[in-house]
C-alpha cells in the first residue's frame, strides 16, 4: 500500500491501522502480567517462608527441573540448578577424586535424583547436552557436609528415601522434607 498507492496522509493512515490492530493484543501480553505468576505460585511461597526462617541452609530438588528453576527464583541456596560456573566446591565433596569432573566442569542444568546403594556411592553423569545429573542419598553425609537441609521431591517418595528427614509440606504431587539433626 505505501510504495504503489499515493494519497494526502498515507504515513498517518498506516500509522493508525497499525495501532487498531496492536491494540487488540495488550490485553494478553503475558509481559503485562509481571512476577505474578511466579511469586503467587504456593511452592515459591511456602520455600520464601522457610527460607526467611533458616536462611543459612541449602536445598536441593529432587527430580523435575523445572522446580528446580521455580525454587531459584525464591532466591535459597541450592545444590542443584543451573551453575553458570561450575560448583567445584560442592563437586568436590560428591566426587572427591575429581574422576567425573568432565561432566561438571562447564555451564550445566543440574538435576538431581535419589540414588540409594547403601554404600553412599554418588553418580554423576552427562545425560544431555547441556548438563548433568547427580543421583545421591538424601541421607548421605556428604550432604550433611555440603548443609543440605530442605529437600523437594517432585514425587511422594518411598520410605528408605525419606528415613532420615521429616515432612514439613506436601503441596499436590510436590512434598518439602527437612533433613533431621
Amino acid at each position: 500500500m505505501l510504495p504503489i498507492t499515493n494519497f494526502k496522509y498515507k504515513e498517518l493512515g498506516v500509522a493508525a491501522a497499525l495501532v487498531l490492530f496492536t491494540l487488540p493484543n495488550l490485553k494478553i501480553n503475558p509481559v503485562a502480567k509481571g512476577l505474578s505468576p511466579i511469586t503467587d505460585h504456593v511452592l515459591y511461597k511456602k520455600v520464601r517462608e522457610l527460607h526467611i526462617k533458616e536462611p543459612d541452609a541449602r536445598w536441593v530438588v529432587l527430580g523435575n527441573q523445572y522446580i528446580t528453576y521455580l525454587v531459584t527464583a525464591t532466591g535459597v541456596n541450592q545444590v542443584s540448578g543451573v551453575k553458570n560456573q561450575p560448583d567445584f566446591k560442592t563437586m568436590r565433596v560428591l566426587d572427591p577424586t575429581a574422576k567425573r569432573d568432565s561432566a561438571y566442569n562447564r555451564y550445566a542444568h543440574t538435576v538431581y535424583n535419589t540414588y540409594i546403594d547403601g554404600k553412599d556411592s554418588t553418580i554423576i553423569q552427562s545425560n544431555f547436552e547441556d548438563g548433568y545429573m547427580v543421583g545421591v542419598d538424601p541421607c548421605s553425609p556428604k550432604l550433611k557436609r555440603l548443609n543440605v537441609k530442605y529437600f523437594i521431591f517432585d514425587r511422594t517418595p518411598q520410605a528408605v528415601e525419606v528415613r532420615c528427614l521429616k515432612q514439613v509440606e506436601k503441596l499436590g504431587a510436590i512434598e518439602i522434607y527437612r533433613s533431621n539433626e
